[in-house]
């Protein structure tokens, strides 16, 4: 089955941790962040995750999260899922663990969540170098 219904997005937020209740399936988020710091680059982060609420999607759907630097457009990240949403009411709670993400200069970087070349949702993260006041 193809993409019959374009989904939206309910925010991207970058975290540290994404925790999942056993018995409730209720999410916390632990410890979100728009900036990261480092004392050289490039600079690999620390694993961390980045989360979505999916609504109003139907059928099959590729979903691209790309990661851009802001001052060139260079992409740096990109990770792909291809998910099947069988009823547009329904939420679907996705989250990507982000390991190996490699800044190369301090600046701002885009994370953007895509599906067939459109962006449904999008968050700034700001890098900067330790010590820089302009934050």
């Amino acid at each position: 089955m193809a993409m019959l219904q374009r989904p939206n997005a309910v925010g991207l937020t970058l975290c540290r941790l994404v925790l999942v209740e056993e018995h409730t399936r209720n999410v916390t988020l632990v410890s979100a962040f728009q900036r990261l710091e480092f004392d050289l680059f490039p600079a690999t982060a620390e694993p961390f995750s980045v989360y979505t609420v999916l609504t109003d999607g139907l059928g099959d759907i590729a979903l691209n999260l790309v990661v851009s630097r802001c001052d060139t457009l260079d992409e740096i990240y990109v990770r792909s899922l291809q998910v099947n949403v069988k009823n547009p009411r329904s939420q679907l709670r996705l989250w990507w663990r982000v390991r190996s993400c490699v800044f190369p200069v301090p600046g701002d970087y885009e994370f953007n969540l895509k599906t067939d070349g459109e962006s449904i949702t999008q968050n700034v993260l700001h890098v900067l170098q330790t010590g820089d006041s302009h934050a």
